[in-house]
């Protein structure tokens, strides 16, 4: 039950990075404009070959240029086929693609997704293990990160998920997500104390978030701290009027 807990965290966080990769894409990523070849561009770029596999190890002999122009046309190929629920398929072309231009965390992150879509959480680790250090700066896309935290979760690895988790809350901008299912984890393992330091934490950085002044509440009802609860109820509510779950909590304690 707690693996199958874990494992909806990570679907959940697939979702959220799905939706936000459909809004905007990192400055870093680009599908380069086949317009700017001629007709014939796999001739023009030496691309050669009989099938996918071929043709990506021509375009690698190639270089970078022909690389990224296949790279291009796989991952277009690839979210076609997601969209169409060609999942397996899908991840092939991703696969492919991230082979020809690797490390570009767009591609990882689309590629990680199909792998936890498909229920291969072992494998989507080994890709982002590779791209996310502990040791390194985290870097702009936090969403790799995050994903990575999720699985080792679902992997029942609480210990790295945390660490993980605990990075992208220190060096991170958006580190909403990674607060909250980081006390989520801590308060289900009955660590009320460690889940309420981190969201004290993370409401001192982003202090008109009400979702941080929410969960303590919820932690201190669930400790049976009732007056502490409904301060804090209260305080969410007191930073969004319309929050109506900070509204049924402070309802409940009566």
């Amino acid at each position: 039950m707690k693996r199958l807990n874990s494992l909806s965290l990570v679907i959940a966080s697939a979702g959220l990075l799905i939706s936000c990769a459909h809004q905007s894409q990192p400055q870093d990523f680009k599908i380069v404009d086949t317009k700017i070849y001629q007709f014939d561009a796999y001739k023009n770029l030496g691309i050669q070959g009989s099938d996918d596999r071929a043709r990506a190890a021509s375009a690698k002999l190639s270089g970078k240029e022909a690389s990224e122009f296949l790279s291009s046309e796989f991952y277009l190929k690839a979210a076609d086929c997601s969209v169409r629920g060609e999942f397996s398929k899908a991840l092939e072309y991703y696969k492919l693609a991230f082979d020809l231009t690797p490390h570009n965390q767009f591609v990882l992150k689309k590629l990680t997704i199909e792998l936890i879509r498909l229920g291969d959480l072992d494998t989507a680790k080994s890709y982002l293990e590779k791209e996310v250090s502990l040791k390194a700066p985290l870097g702009e896309d936090e969403g790799n990160a995050l994903l990575l935290a999720g699985i080792y979760s679902a992997l029942d690895m609480s210990s790295s998920a945390r660490e993980v988790y605990q990075k992208i809350i220190t060096e991170g901008k958006n580190i909403q997500e990674a607060c909250l299912f980081l006390s989520r984890q801590l308060a289900s393992d009955k660590k009320n104390l460690e889940a309420q330091s981190i969201l004290a934490k993370c409401q001192s950085k982003d202090s008109q978030e009400p979702m941080y002044a929410f969960y303590r509440g919820k932690f201190y009802q669930d400790g049976g701290d009732l007056v502490k609860a409904k301060s804090f109820y209260e305080k969410a509510l007191k930073l969004d009027p319309d929050f109506y779950q900070a509204a049924l909590g402070v309802g409940s304690i009566f």
